[in-house]
């Protein structure tokens, strides 16, 4: 046998043995995670399924007790202080059917955050799960069809055009908006 297949052959079988054990350790850590589910009602979060959500998402999942938690958990408005059992921060459309996935089969009381700017608070729940989806944030452009689109959580802000002509143009048009809308920054602005 080649010593390259070997080394191969026995990653492979111990990366194949501690998934299991991987699954049985968070199972016996008894960090099981208290949920509302839609009715209302307590419902119990097995830690393994929750180590195997983590593990089938590109972004992150965070839970009570993680140092992400407090900043992960709060929304624009300092008047709904809701503490949801598990947050997720989708990076794709993966993420999100995985989110929904987990929270219809489990029965959760499921929130979903955009920009976090909810003035009623619904971006967040108490005893739930938070679909976050704030780090799905940028702009895509075709300069050939001339067209733009904005992910779901981009926020955008009205900024006015003083470039050469533009200003010009939307007036011989009759157009009342000599300006156009930019994804903002985080910075404030």
């Amino acid at each position: 046998m080649k010593r390259r297949t070997f080394c191969a052959a026995s990653l492979a079988a111990v990366a194949a043995a501690s998934f299991p054990y991987r699954r049985a350790a968070a199972a016996a850590s008894g960090a099981d995670v208290a949920a509302r589910g839609l009715d209302g009602g307590q419902l119990t979060l097995k830690s393994a399924e929750i180590e195997d959500l983590r593990a089938a998402l590109r972004g992150e999942l965070i839970t009570a007790g993680q140092p992400a938690y407090e900043s992960a958990r709060r929304i624009w408005n300092p008047a709904f202080d809701r503490k949801p059992a598990v947050i997720v921060q989708c990076v794709g459309a993966a993420d999100v059917r995985r989110a929904v996935n987990f929270a219809a089969a489990h029965g959760l009381l499921t929130a979903v955050r955009g920009g976090g700017h909810s003035v009623s608070g619904q971006s967040a729940c108490d005893g739930g799960l938070v679909i976050d989806l704030s780090p799905m944030r940028g702009v895509q452009v075709d300069p050939i069809a001339k067209a733009f689109a904005c992910l779901i959580s981009c926020i955008l802000e009205y900024r006015p055009v003083n470039a050469p002509g533009i200003a010009e143009h939307n007036r011989a048009k009759r157009r009342f908006f000599p300006g156009i809308l930019l994804p903002r920054s985080r910075r404030t602005g």
